[in-house]
């Protein structure tokens, strides 16, 4: 229920909220000077009106198909061209009519940055508020957010929409006179208000008057929401154009008239048509900022400096976050407003226990929150020195940055951010390792490395290169809850709970599937919208082909739409049924214990190439994303007398006067060493408030344009890295010399777009450096940590990618496109026409809010427009080409431009050439190059698609080796064994299904099975004559006779032994990789088996797969042929490589690989080890095998598994995914301590793989290792008529009597033992004269244990009857460690 109005402002409850001000000086020598500025074009809302409401303005204007429909942007493309860029030809400051400058446009442009607080939005999901509880709770949410809940009619928000924070939408500017001036007092002040959301029409009598001040330069386009709805029986004619915004002086007039004006409610920043419009000056004049020309106290010729406020506050203080307008549900607990502050990310608990204002901030902290609170934001720009004449004396970082971008162009592009800052300073410092910012650089792979050994940073630096991956929550996996939330009665997990928990998780990635399918059948849905959109108004007998093709596919999509709702209703009650059946079996009636959801993993693919500029900071404030430490009013400048207006603000402003008063005794304040270093509260912001003859400057966005020259995928190689780092990339290989090729370049487009620079994106190094210093230990790094960040600090860049460009590929454009409304879409009886659809269906994408939208008919879409001549289609489901910039413009928030290419004297960036760009290059992006065999030495050549320079050691382009567009991800599992469609193993099975050990001394291989059971001794017998050559089998220390039958791959492995050179390649292979793990500084050496024997390695076999989130996508331009060029259509038509390992990684544990199915032969068995080539070697890069001999990578091609497919018990679901696994299936060799990686170049972050432990222990604990010795001469034989037999799995207590005396004892620990055979049911008439190869037992074989002794070398010579040769084992160990 709403409550009554709020009471006025209070001082102790009122939080003022830091701001950043920022001014460009514009004065009437503007031409004169190199400033280049964009003019102010602002954007024609009213035209996007029109075209949403097409019958409403059908006798104004039509709309023909594929023209200004596809083509509407809100912001006009910066023109660079020669003329533009010449300050003495800018329209916006110079009368290019008259020939001098615009009088009227000489003055303070002031302009605030909005607090992150007010930029924050919340949106509910269809599952938050799928049941009444569900919408209860999330309107809960929302107000212990800060957002309302009702709106000034008391009628519910619709929590369905993406509701924003309303914004402050009055802003008083005071102007306080420092010095200079026509003669005024210093010290005098002039106020101004700036109603941000106040609505008149382009005809209002106000805008009007012959004396109302330039519109250009005082309001904005706006839209009235009202205007939106559908006409009215009596409406006369269609509303008219909008403008926005009013700012007039702060006086008793303005302040008493009345007021009949319109202001948008709800108002907050992001509905106003872009992105960049709450911070791009040209497009929110009179709203976000505001142009005062200051005639009435500078006259001509003259200067003053000042000081500059802005306070801004909710008009209807229930607009206001910390005001709590709506009660919370009976039984909730209270809400106070320290709950609403630290949604809002608003700091004021940071006081110490000596600070005078603790008790005060801690007492409104811990109030309940109420209708009292109030927000009030205030920001401050002081000395700001206006010269009518001239801008000479300001320092100017726009025209700086452009003379250094001409001179030395200090542009770099990377994967990321970090990536990029690499790449620019490693080439501008040329490689100066001594330079304190290569030297900062050169930690970052510490930040994802608690360790200090070289293997652990070569880790590291491999987890840095996967920054680019953007990866989505794509679904929910269950998983038991943690042992601390089990109900006391619950039972222990039984095999039983685990299937059911598995049963639950596979209906539950069923139904994920159903809801990422939907989702994209909602976007290609808005898709066919847009199309019809665009010929809506053209006759039915025209573009009937288009017609058709657009009516087939919206009522496909339509169908497929109901199927997946049905499928999701079943799935989603089965859920339910099968959670709730699970919680009851593991909680009983009580259902105390619950299971827990995790995000599964995501779906993603790598972010848009970034480019970053140096040599100029962002505009953003410090830690502008962080929370913000905030004061109350109570706390400004307390015990100062009231401040000169304080009467006039105490009849007229009542209701804000208590909290207006004390910032206005802040803001009077002519000490500035009081206001700096004195006791008082001081702002956070206080050292950027002085303007110190400094023009504005704060990049906002980048305008980019790159010629793309796509690839064909035929000319890339995917090979392992030539340095020692192992890991994988793909290369155009030098013989493949693009520019000789005529049709490389044939498939060649412009592709541009738009990009913000963000907050985040420059305090991300210094964020990553933070993590650093958190995680290590090391006294050197930490001793450096103020120094390097101090450095961190000196580097001034600004980085922004180049988003959208995958998405063109993908014939999709990136932008703010048209959002369907109720008008246009399913109360359109045209559009259904078109559509073939009804308002059931359409009015599902009335509330999107897309990204993206379809090419269409546009046949400008694709630049230059006879690229469809030439190419049958622009739809590329996978990047992989090369690029050069042919625009890179950054333009700031008053407009300033500075071009990343110079334009010639004719040029418009189409006539004539412009100048070339050179970034630098991270690695990763780095064309490859070549040397002439005539050419000088050192004159290296790109191997570019288009030869492009005539000179040497330059390039334009960036290459784009292969990156799937679509959302992807690489599934690697474990597989359990099985037929043709094997289960991916959970983490309760097993997947191990053999162990191997080698011995040394015997030079054989012990085999186990998976669980650590010993199965036989493969005993390899070499010589120099070939013919001696073979293989004996022996089953070793092992009592009972004989050993359990071996079965499927086991029983095969076993019988390829057999075979003397595969025997001997097997034994060399693990040799090799126990003795390159032995030289690892990172391989964990605790409790290893001594040196005769090598670690013990398992056999598992891998499944690979790569899943796509949704259905594979499809070209979305009507204009496309089909495609007759060869390449791939469809991501579904790609096949990718997949690399297992890494051989020159200590960190990776895969030693070799052979099929999971079929013969396992030398020639199919494949290793980077070698235990004779590591002996061999003279350095450790040459102790493997040849190139040819490692595993090569598989290749995988993508797939995706509907929903719908199977029954809902997902069994039919998971079989399907586990056929793709089971398609892509190896069997791998692996050291079960170390986890084993997956490398695709640039299609996907590497993948590291681990066995379950409890497996590994299991083995461990059941694996007994032993070597034969003898014959040898020992003093006595041990006595056994104690008959003790060894025990697998643990050591047993032997009687000191039972022992022998061997020389081996010096190297023996106590848990040695000899093991000493004696035959049972010896059957003296058997065969003695076999065949020497037939190796089975007569009788059983039983095998006692006898602890080891020292030789007693005194001699005895009446013990000398006693001396026998003995043969056995001994057994090293009971227990052994991976």
């Amino acid at each position: 229920m709403a409550s009554q109005d709020p009471p006025p402002a209070k001082a102790a409850a009122t939080v003022v909220v830091p701001m950043a001000v920022q001014a460009f000086i514009a004065a009437d020598d503007f031409g004169d000077t190199a400033y280049q500025m964009a003019p102010i074009v602002q954007p024609d809302l009213h035209k996007l009106q029109r075209l949403q409401q097409p019958e409403r303005y059908s006798h104004q204007s039509a709309i023909e198909g594929g023209g200004e429909w596809d083509h509407l942007d809100l912001m006009d493309w910066v023109d660079t061209s020669w003329w533009r860029l010449q300050a003495e030809y800018n329209q916006r400051f110079r009368d290019l009519a008259a020939g001098g400058p615009r009088k009227s446009r000489s003055g303070v442009y002031l302009s605030w940055c909005l607090p992150n607080v007010y930029r924050s939005a919340i949106t509910a999901t269809e599952s938050a508020i799928k049941t009444p509880q569900d919408r209860q709770d999330f309107e809960e949410r929302k107000l212990r957010s800060g957002y309302r809940v009702t709106d000034n009619d008391g009628n519910p928000i619709p929590s369905e929409s993406t509701q924003f924070r309303a914004v402050p939408d009055r802003w008083m500017v005071f102007r306080k006179l420092r010095g200079g001036g026509n003669g005024e007092a210093i010290g005098k002040e002039k106020w101004f208000m700036v109603e941000s959301n106040c609505l008149r029409a382009i005809d209002d009598d106000e805008l009007l008057d012959h004396d109302a001040p330039d519109i250009e330069v005082t309001t904005s386009a706006g839209i009235d929401p009202d205007d939106l709805q559908p006409a009215t029986m009596e409406e006369k004619e269609p509303p008219k154009p909008i403008r926005m915004g009013r700012q007039v002086e702060l006086n008793l007039k303005s302040l008493t008239a009345k007021d009949n004006r319109k202001h948008r409610v709800p108002f907050n920043a992001f509905d106003m048509g872009h992105e960049f419009y709450v911070d791009y000056q040209p497009h929110n004049m009179g709203v976000f900022s505001l142009f005062d020309d200051l005639k009435d106290w500078v006259n001509n010729g003259g200067s003053a400096t000042f000081d500059y406020a802005i306070v801004g506050y909710h008009a209807d203080p229930r607009d206001d976050p910390l005001v709590l307008d709506h009660s919370l549900p009976a039984g909730k607990p209270p809400l106070k407003n320290k709950d609403i502050m630290a949604a809002l990310e608003l700091v004021l608990n940071d006081r110490k226990d000596d600070d005078p204002g603790k008790d005060g901030a801690m007492q409104f902290l811990n109030a309940e929150a109420n209708k009292d609170g109030r927000t009030f934001t205030y920001g401050v720009l002081r000395n700001v020195r206006f010269d009518r004449n001239s801008v000479r004396h300001l320092d100017a970082p726009s025209v700086k940055l452009q003379e250094d971008v001409y001179s030395h162009q200090p542009v770099a592009v990377g994967l990321d951010t970090l990536d990029a800052l690499a790449a620019y300073l490693h080439v501008a410092l040329k490689g100066n390792t001594s330079s304190h910012a290569q030297n900062l650089l050169s930690q970052i792979v510490m930040l994802v490395a608690r360790e200090d050994d070289v293997d652990t940073q070569r880790k590291a630096a491999d987890q840095v290169a996967n920054h680019s991956w953007v990866a989505q929550k794509e679904g929910t996996v269950w998983h038991f809850p943690e042992k601390d939330q089990w109900d006391q009665k619950t039972t222990a997990v039984t095999d039983e709970h685990r299937i059911a928990l598995a049963k639950l998780n596979n209906i539950q990635t069923q139904f994920d599937a159903c809801v990422r399918e939907e989702e994209q059948l909602l976007q290609k849905l808005y898709g066919c919208w847009w199309n019809a959109m665009g010929i809506r108004n053209l006759p039915a007998n025209v573009l009937t082909l288009r017609r058709e093709r657009i009516q087939n596919e919206s009522i496909a999509i339509s169908s497929r739409l109901l199927i997946l709702s049905d499928k999701k209703m079943e799935l989603r009650l089965e859920i339910r049924k099968e959670k709730a059946a699970l919680e009851y079996m593991l909680g009983g009636e009580s259902k105390k214990t619950k299971l827990i959801t995790v995000p599964s993993p995501g779906f993603g693919r790598h972010q848009d190439p970034v480019v970053l500029l140096a040599g100029a900071k962002s505009g953003w404030p410090a830690d502008f994303s962080k929370p913000l430490p905030v004061r109350l009013a109570s706390e400004i400048a307390v015990g100062e007398p009231p401040c000169d207006w304080h009467e006039w603000i105490d009849r007229f402003m009542a209701d804000v006067r208590e909290p207006l008063q004390a910032i206005l005794r802040e803001f009077s304040e002519a000490d500035d060493t009081k206001r700096r270093e004195g006791n008082w509260r001081k702002s956070p912001y206080v050292g950027i408030e002085n303007m110190n003859n400094t023009q504005g400057w704060f990049p906002l966005f980048i305008e980019w344009e790159i010629e793309y020259y796509h690839i064909a995928f035929s000319n890339w190689d995917f090979v392992a890295s030539d340095d020692e780092s192992g890991r994988w990339r793909w290369i155009i290989p030098d013989d493949k010399r693009l520019a000789l090729d005529s049709g490389a370049a044939k498939d060649c487009r412009r592709i541009r777009g738009r990009t913000p620079f963000l907050p985040q994106a420059a305090l991300m190094l210094r964020a990553r450096l933070e993590q650093l210093f958190g995680q290590t230990t090391d006294k050197e790094v930490l001793a450096r940590k103020d120094e390097i960040l101090n450095k961190l600090s000196s580097l001034e860049y600004f980085s922004a990618p180049l988003a959208g460009l995958a998405d063109h590929l993908l014939t999709l454009r990136h932008g703010a496109n048209h959002r369907p409304s109720a008008a246009s879409c399913s109360n359109d009886d045209i559009i259904k026409s078109i559509l073939g659809l009804g308002s059931d269906v359409l009015c599902r994408i009335e509330s999107l809010t897309p990204e993206v939208a379809p090419y269409g008919a546009s046949a400008t879409a694709v630049s230059p427009p006879d690229y469809w001549l030439n190419n049958d289609t622009a739809f590329k489901p996978v990047m992989h080409g090369q690029a050069r910039f042919t625009r890179l413009v950054v333009v700031d928030k008053f407009g300033q431009i500075v071009s990343g290419l110079r334009p010639t004297v004719y040029g418009d960036n189409g006539e004539g050439e412009s100048s070339a760009l050179y970034p630098c290059l991270s690695p990763s992006l780095t064309c490859g190059s070549y040397q002439l065999e005539d050419g000088p030495r050192g004159h290296y050549w790109p191997n570019t698609v288009v030869k492009a320079d005539n000179d040497p050691n330059l390039c334009q382009f960036f290459q784009l080796p292969p990156r799937i567009n679509e959302n992807a991800r690489l599934n690697v599992h474990y597989m359990m064994p099985g037929g043709a469609i094997r289960p991916s193993a959970t983490e309760w099975d097993n997947p191990i299904w053999a162990w191997l050990v080698t011995n040394f001394q015997n030079h054989s291989i012990q085999m186990y099975d998976g669980e650590g059971h010993f199965m036989q001794e493969v005993v390899i017998i070499d010589s120099d004559d070939a013919a001696k050559r073979r293989v004996v089998f022996s089953m070793g220390p092992r009592s009972g006779g004989h050993a359990p039958t071996a079965t499927g791959r086991l029983a095969e492995l076993l019988e390829s032994l057999k075979d003397h050179e595969f025997a001997y390649s097997l034994f060399d292979m693990i040799g090799g990789a126990a003795d390159g793990n032995w030289r690892s500084s990172s391989a964990n050496l605790d409790d290893m088996l001594p040196a005769a024997f090598g670690r013990p390695f398992c056999i598992a076999d891998v499944g690979i797969s790569i899943e796509l989130a949704a259905p594979a996508l499809s070209d979305a331009s009507l204009l496309s042929r089909p495609s007759t060029s060869g390449e791939p259509a469809s991501i579904l038509d790609y096949e990718f490589p997949i690399a297992m390992g890494n051989h020159t990684a200590a960190f990776d544990g895969l030693v070799g690989t052979f099929p999971s199915s079929g013969p396992i032969t030398t020639s199919n068995i494949s290793t980077a080890y070698s235990r004779w080539a590591s002996q061999q070697a003279s350095t450790p890069s040459h102790g493997y095998t040849t190139s040819e001999a490692r595993p090569q990578p598989l290749w995988v091609k993508p797939y995706f598994v509907a929903g719908d497919i199977g029954g809902i018990d997902g069994q039919g679901f998971a079989e399907a995914h586990n056929a793709q696994l089971s398609q892509h299936c190896v069997s791998a060799i692996i050291d079960a301590k170390l986890p084993i990686h997956l490398y695709s170049g640039s299609l996907f972050p590497m993948v590291e793989l681990s066995l379950p432990r409890w497996p590994v222990d299991q083995a461990m604990s059941n694996m007994q290792a032993f070597f034969a010795v003898g014959p040898t001469l020992v003093p006595e034989k041990p006595v056994m008529e104690y008959r003790i037999e060894a025990q697998p799995g643990g050591d047993v207590k032997i009687p000191k009597e039972l022992s022998i005396q061997l020389p081996a004892a010096g190297d023996a620990d106590n848990s040695w033992r000899w093991m000493q055979p004696r035959l049972d049911g010896f059957d003296p008439s058997a065969d003695n004269d076999s065949d020497a190869d037939d190796h089975s037992l007569v009788g059983n074989t039983e095998w006692d244990p006898a602890l080891i002794k020292p030789l007693d070398k005194t001699l005895k010579v009446e013990d000398a009857a006693l001396s026998e040769i003995v043969e056995g084992y001994i057994m090293v160990k009971s227990k052994i460690s991976a």
